[in-house]
C-alpha cells in the first residue's frame, strides 16, 4: 500500500508539473517571452499551465472514449502497473503531445502577435462604416515584442547582414558583422550576441572585417549602445564613435 501511495504522490507531481514545463520551454524556443524571476515564480507558472493543459487533454481524450483520471482511482500496485503500461497513448498525449503542440501555437501566436488579430479586422470595419472617423486603435493590443532589441533581432536573424559596432561599458567599442552564422540569445535581462566576423579600421576610417576572424561574443550585460548599418556601405570612424553616445544606437535602461 506503501508503494501504492508513493506512486500515485510522484504521478501526481508529474502530471502537475511536467505538462507545463514542456508547453513553457516549447514556447520559449519559438519566440521571446519573460522567464520566471526564479524557481518559486517558474513552478507556479508551471502548475498553472500544466492545470490547463490537463484540462484540454483529458477533454480531447473523453470526447474519444478515454478516461485519463481513471490511474488515479486505482486501489493497488498491479492495477495502477496494468492502466500505465497499457495506456501509453493516453498519457503521451496528456504530458507530452498537447503541451508540445500548445506551446508551439503560443509561440506563433506571440510572434505575430494574433491575439489582436480581432482587434484589427474589427477597427478596419469600423473604419469603412464611420468613413474613418472611429477606430479601435486605443484599446488593440499592444505588440508581444515591445522591447526594440528583441523586434529588431528576431528580423537579423531571418538572415540578413549588418556592419554592428557595439559600445561597451568600459567605453572601448567592438565592431563586427551580424549574418546568418551571429546569434543572440536572452538567458537573463541582457541578451548575449555573438558576431560572426571581427572588423577592424584601416587608415581611411572605414570598416573591413578581418578575414582571419571567427568571430567575437558579447555579454550582454557590458552593453551599453549599438549601432546597426547596412553592407556593404561603411560608416566613417568619426560618425561611429563621436561622442561615444551615438544617436539612434541602442542600449539598456
Amino acid at each position: 500500500m506503501e508503494f501504492v501511495t508513493t506512486l500515485k504522490g510522484l504521478l501526481v507531481i508529474v502530471i502537475a508539473i511536467v505538462p507545463g514545463y514542456i508547453f513553457t520551454r516549447t514556447r520559449r524556443r519559438f519566440a521571446i517571452v519573460e522567464e520566471a524571476k526564479d524557481l518559486n515564480h517558474a513552478l507556479i507558472g508551471y502548475f498553472v499551465h500544466s492545470l490547463v493543459m490537463l484540462a484540454i487533454g483529458w477533454a480531447v481524450l473523453a470526447s474519444v472514449g478515454q478516461d485519463p483520471s481513471a490511474v488515479l482511482k486505482t486501489r493497488s500496485a498491479n492495477e495502477l502497473a496494468v492502466l500505465l503500461i497499457g495506456s501509453p497513448f493516453t498519457w503521451g498525449m496528456t504530458i507530452v503531445v498537447v503541451p508540445t503542440v500548445l506551446g508551439f501555437l503560443s509561440a506563433v501566436s506571440t510572434r505575430y502577435n494574433l491575439v489582436a488579430l480581432p482587434f484589427r479586422l474589427a477597427g478596419a470595419v469600423l473604419r469603412w462604416l464611420t468613413e474613418g472617423k472611429w477606430t479601435l486603435q486605443r484599446v488593440a493590443p499592444l505588440p508581444t515584442l515591445v522591447q526594440a532589441w528583441d523586434a529588431v533581432w528576431l528580423q537579423l536573424n531571418s538572415g540578413q547582414t549588418r556592419t554592428v559596432i557595439v559600445g561597451l561599458e568600459d567605453g572601448t567599442t567592438i565592431a563586427g558583422v551580424y549574418d546568418a552564422r551571429s546569434a543572440t540569445s536572452r538567458s537573463d535581462r541582457y541578451p548575449d550576441i555573438f558576431l560572426s566576423q571581427v572588423c577592424v579600421y584601416d587608415p581611411q576610417g572605414r570598416i573591413i572585417p578581418m578575414a582571419t576572424s571567427d568571430g567575437v561574443f558579447i555579454r550582454g550585460s557590458r552593453i551599453v549602445w549599438m549601432q546597426l548599418w547596412q553592407r556593404p556601405e561603411v560608416p566613417d570612424e568619426t560618425d561611429a564613435t563621436a561622442g561615444g553616445n551615438p544617436q539612434g544606437g541602442a542600449g539598456h535602461a
